[in-house]
């Protein structure tokens, strides 16, 4: 008799490793010899660092490092063509200094998926359910947390927000995009104070 973290994780095992005979399938079918092909350069594929120490998760051209956060021993969603569509989405997105939006009906895993990559890349993924009662305080708040923590943050039914509120969380989310973006193209102590500043304009 299995305890129920031995079940979640055995299970979480023949996930990945069912999603894997199938990519294994699919490349010999497609002939694919060469580790620069698409098909291969699509999936998720970990490499091991020896000199830096570090795990790296590839997905197409874009590089991540394994982020080491203890997620526990949780269930791993079923990984189909449209979930790998999705992670290549969101990893392009995050190598462009963007976010993702994933859209579609009520029900369909968008959230699930943007959690089941952050456990993925080993990043802990907070869900906050918008409701038209939140305002400009409350969201301010989630962006401090989010700047001192550094995890990733779902907003589901953000549709609902009243129009200031939303004004004021896209307005923010581009600036603090933007100072992301000056961050990673130079290294400057000039850019790390636009930095500063821009985080203390947002959550002022």
């Amino acid at each position: 008799e299995l305890t129920k973290m031995e079940r979640t994780k055995f299970e979480t095992y023949i996930t990945i490793h069912v999603h894997q005979r199938d990519i294994f399938h699919d490349l010999v079918q497609m002939h694919v010899k060469s580790v620069s092909d698409f098909e291969w350069t699509k999936q998720s594929r970990f490499y091991f660092d020896e000199d830096n120490d570090v795990c790296q998760i590839s997905i197409t051209n874009v590089d991540f490092s394994y982020q080491n956060e203890f997620l526990g021993c949780t269930d791993r969603l079923v990984i189909t063509p449209l979930t790998d569509r999705c992670y290549i989405s969101i990893a392009q997105a995050l190598h462009m200094s963007l976010g993702a939006a994933p859209a579609g009906p009520a029900g369909t895993g968008k959230t699930e998926s943007v959690k089941d990559m952050g456990r993925c890349l080993g990043k802990f993924v907070v869900v906050f359910n918008c409701s038209d009662q939140m305002d400009f305080r409350g969201l301010g708040r989630i962006y401090k947390g989010l700047a001192q923590s550094g995890c990733w943050v779902a907003l589901t039914s953000s549709i609902v927000l009243n129009c200031p509120c939303s004004l004021w969380l896209l307005s923010r989310l581009l600036l603090f995009l933007a100072a992301r973006k000056n961050v990673r193209r130079s290294s400057s102590s000039l850019t790390v104070m636009l930095l500063v500043s821009i985080l203390n304009l947002v959550f002022s």
